[in-house]
């Protein structure tokens, strides 16, 4: 009996297996001495970024980060590490 529930669930597996989507892409794009409200994407008026406000209308726009330091380093090695820049050893800026 067991081989048989065996057979029936790997076969719906090999036939489900087509309908599975790929991995979404992900794009982070960072810019040192850049705000939110630099980009027109985001209702800024200071950057001309036609093939960025391309890409954000047809994608999903981040409108939110928070981050523990306010210095370009630390917050980079925190977001790339997924740790406090006292656990990642980045706590000060141009360590």
């Amino acid at each position: 009996m067991m081989p048989r529930i065996f057979s029936l669930l790997a076969g719906l597996g090999l036939l489900t297996a087509p309908l599975v989507q790929a991995a979404p892409n992900f794009l982070i794009v960072l810019a040192d001495d850049c705000t939110f409200s630099d980009l027109p994407v985001y209702g800024g008026e200071n950057a001309k970024t036609p093939n960025l406000d391309r890409l954000a209308s047809e994608s999903l726009v981040f409108n939110r980060a928070y981050l523990s330091e306010a210095m370009c380093q630390p917050c980079r090695a925190e977001l790339y590490s997924g740790q406090y820049p006292m656990r990642n050893g980045c706590a000060w800026n141009h360590s």
